[in-house]
């Protein structure tokens, strides 16, 4: 072989070598560069629609509360100093509202102008409730009585009526994400196959590596959309999709259906005293323990912080309520190790309800069984609370 045909020979080879390293690095860069878009898109589900629609949440049991207090103060004549007790709840109610607004400043992604509202008609309840501040200390509880049920009463209606749309537009948004992320992920399979087929013979072995490669991220980004990834269960997201189609099939054969809300009791004050860590641990135990008490047919889902929810097929109510009353007891009587030597125990509350009014919408049934939960948190949490849904 001649210098002259070495030299060609090399560099055909080089330039097989060059192409195939140019073929990994440009695909490397495709699937990166998208991964990383992927990254933001699922970041950005958690950070600010499921912030915005936890912060409703506890926006609506705030007002829920503050509500209850100022009935109960027209209602009951009190003496001077349960007025004054009932009235510092009430400014720390207000704390918490403020945060929650805040929170929803911050993050929400839709229509400002109903925040500015909700702002405002806060605003404009602070100004009622001082004059029936002030009616109550005159000791004219029937005029404080008419002022609440004229313009407090319509109020908080104006209230629920924000907040309810900054939730659902949060959740909304959230899924919109979701779905985002899926059409990204079939983005990056037809770029890399664009690229994979546009180059010569000698790349491919790197495409069968690529091929893999991207069908591993494939598998991750679907593991991330659907599954929660500190405890293992069904994120929000996939949770509402199987509870659709359940709810759906349930309808069609006129099959039972039931739904329950669970929210762990006092949760913030397990990570306030132990860490992150050992909330972390106590969120796991708990699904741990409700998992064992469901079958393979059940679904069980994390929609919020320390909110969860269970979905059980072709269960009467009775059933599911024994159910609940079995991973109720199983949480009280659990412990779970904080630190070295140091246990701990929690318990949980539950709003339960079922489909019996044909064509009912999924999230008015978790509207249900989320007033149940309120119910069982406000008389004392550790308890089975039921939305008893009455058919036409």
């Amino acid at each position: 072989m001649t210098n002259r045909k070495r030299l060609l020979f090399l560099s055909l080879i080089v330039t097989g070598y060059l192409i195939i390293i140019l073929a990994v690095v440009g695909t490397g860069s495709v699937a990166s560069r998208n991964a990383q878009e992927l990254g933001t898109i699922t970041q950005e589900i958690y950070a600010h629609p499921f912030a915005v629609s936890h912060a409703a949440s506890h926006l609506k049991a705030a007002f829920l509360q503050e509500q209850n207090s100022i009935l109960q103060m027209v209602l009951v004549r009190s003496s001077k100093q349960t007025r004054a007790a009932r009235a510092a709840e009430i400014a720390a109610i207000d704390q918490e509202i403020q945060v929650n607004l805040q929170v929803i400043r911050e993050n929400f992604l839709g229509d400002m102008s109903k925040v500015d509202e909700l702002e405002s008609n806060f605003q404009q309840w602070v100004v009622i409730r001082a004059r029936i501040f002030e009616m109550v200390e005159r000791g004219d509880f029937v005029a404080a009585q008419n002022l609440t049920r004229r313009e407090g009463t319509a109020k908080f209606n104006q209230i629920a009526e924000l907040y309810e749309y900054v939730q659902e537009y949060a959740q909304d948004k959230a899924k919109r994400y979701a779905d985002a992320s899926i059409v990204t992920t079939e983005n990056i399979v037809h770029q890399t196959n664009l690229w994979l087929t546009s180059l010569i013979f000698v790349v491919v072995i790197t495409a069968v590596i690529v091929f893999w490669r991207v069908l591993g991220l494939q598998n991750e980004l679907r593991q991330q959309a659907t599954i929660d990834f500190l405890t293992g269960v069904p994120n929000r997201r996939y949770f509402m999709e199987i509870a659709e189609r359940e709810l759906k099939r349930s309808q069609r054969y006129g099959n039972p259906f039931a739904l329950a809300v669970i929210d762990l009791d006092l949760f913030k004050s397990v990570n306030d005293t132990y860490g992150h860590s050992v909330g972390d641990k106590v969120l796991k135990r708990f699904c741990e323990l409700c998992k064992a008490a469901l079958r393979d047919t059940d679904t069980f889902g994390r929609i919020g912080g320390e909110e969860f929810a269970i979905l059980l097929p072709d269960t009467e109510l009775a059933k599911a309520q024994e159910v609940m009353e079995r991973i109720r007891n199983n949480i009280e009587l659990a412990v779970t190790e904080a630190e070295q030597g140091v246990t701990l125990k929690f318990t949980a509350s539950f709003g339960l309800t079922t489909s019996e009014i044909e064509n009912v919408q999924l999230l008015t049934l978790f509207r249900f069984a989320d007033e149940a939960l309120y119910a069982a948190k406000n008389s004392g949490r550790n308890r089975v609370c039921i939305y008893q849904v009455q058919p036409h």
